[in-house]
């Protein structure tokens, strides 16, 4: 019987080398580094609430607010809204809305009650709801207000629904 040649070992080609040969074996391909995650959205991005914006035919009215983030990379904030039936927001500016460290943005959020009726017959805790965004991470989260924003708030839903006088805040 005549001697066949063999096949080349399983792997990548060049990793195994015949008697003889003198051909470098080809280095094994560098590994990207790992990505450096830093903390969530939410742990570095603050929102204020700095007090009433105006109020329009009694259902409608603005809450200014600063949101700032704390460390070095920028928070895009991709919805902001205060979802309960009923109610409608807009933002100024309107999302997304990207904010850098040092670099503090201001907002206007405008509540207007849509449908009486839909609304909740108790408001306990008014919130934000948004939805932050870094490189790394993209989260959903609710700011919770406290201060003169629960009054504003309960004057707008008693105004704008005066028959239902057991939506307090």
């Amino acid at each position: 019987m005549g001697s066949a040649a063999r096949p080349p070992p399983p792997g990548p080609p060049g990793a195994h080398r015949r008697p003889g040969d003198r051909r470098r074996p080809r280095p094994a391909a560098p590994q990207p580094a790992a990505p450096t995650l830093g903390p969530p959205p939410s742990q570095v991005t603050s929102l204020r609430y700095d007090g009433p914006g105006t109020t329009v035919n009694g259902r409608s009215a603005t809450f200014l607010f600063t949101v700032s983030v704390r460390e070095h990379t920028p928070v895009t904030i991709q919805h902001i809204g205060a979802d309960l039936p009923g109610r409608a927001t807009r933002t100024t500016p309107a999302p997304p809305l990207t904010v850098k460290a040092a670099e503090p943005q201001h907002l206007a959020v405008r509540i207007s009650v849509r449908d009486c009726s839909a609304l909740p017959h108790r408001v306990d805790i008014p919130h934000l709801d948004l939805i932050l965004r870094t490189p790394q991470a993209r989260q959903p989260y609710s700011f919770l207000f406290g201060g003169s924003c629960p009054r504003g708030l309960s004057r707008l839903l008693h105004t704008a629904s005066p028959s239902q006088e057991s939506n307090t805040v």
